[in-house]
């Protein structure tokens, strides 16, 4: 990235806006991987 920070703030918001989409982004990929393990199989032959 080609980006040039001219104040310490435009720094540590971009830095930010960046952690926040990691976390968002990891919480909806963790979220989506517990209901695919902890998914039944109703199809089971038992």
């Amino acid at each position: 990235m080609a980006h040039e920070f001219y104040t310490l703030y435009e720094h540590m918001l971009h830095s930010e806006t960046i952690v926040y989409m990691i976390m968002g982004i990891s919480l909806v990929a963790i979220t989506l991987y517990w209901f695919f393990i902890t998914a039944r199989d109703d199809n089971a032959d038992d």
